[in-house]
């Protein structure tokens, strides 16, 4: 009886498998979760971008966001511009979503265009992991100065 007793605490068979069932669950968790927060900094950064390109191309009256001539800025095309821009960065943007305000101060400095986009992200680990409310409320804005302040 002895013998056999010490024979299985000598055994050693399955011991690797044993330590993979330990480690492979913190494992996958760790590595979804890098996963999410890349998600959620990809869609804050291409929120950002797209408040640039936007405020850059109110703020210069470009082709794409002006009519006419002299150019004029145009909400649609503006709203449509920024859309565009989101979309790059695979981010579905609601018009409701944009505000654009063609004459105020930044930094206590007036003649500038302020675009200002408000996002809803809803990540995969959000909804799986039911961590928050499943929805982060993503805000980004930008300041370029205007063609009347040259």
């Amino acid at each position: 009886m002895i013998n056999l007793w010490i024979a299985l605490v000598r055994c050693r068979r399955g011991t690797t498998a044993t330590e993979f069932a330990f480690i492979v669950g913190p494992l996958l968790m760790l590595m979804f979760a890098v996963a999410s927060y890349g998600q959620y900094f990809w869609a804050d950064e291409g929120l950002q971008e797209a408040a640039i390109a936007g405020a850059r191309c109110v703020g210069a009256l470009s082709v794409s966001c002006a009519t006419g001539t002299p150019p004029a800025y145009s909400s649609t095309l503006t709203t449509a511009f920024i859309q565009a821009e989101a979309k790059k960065w695979s981010l579905t943007l609601p018009a409701a979503g944009i505000s654009v305000n063609t004459s105020t101060s930044c930094g206590g400095v007036s003649g500038f265009a302020l675009v200002t986009l408000t996002y809803t992200y809803n990540g995969l680990m959000l909804q799986l992991l039911n961590l928050t409310s499943t929805s982060q409320t993503l805000n980004a804005y930008s300041c370029f100065p205007t063609n009347s302040a040259n």
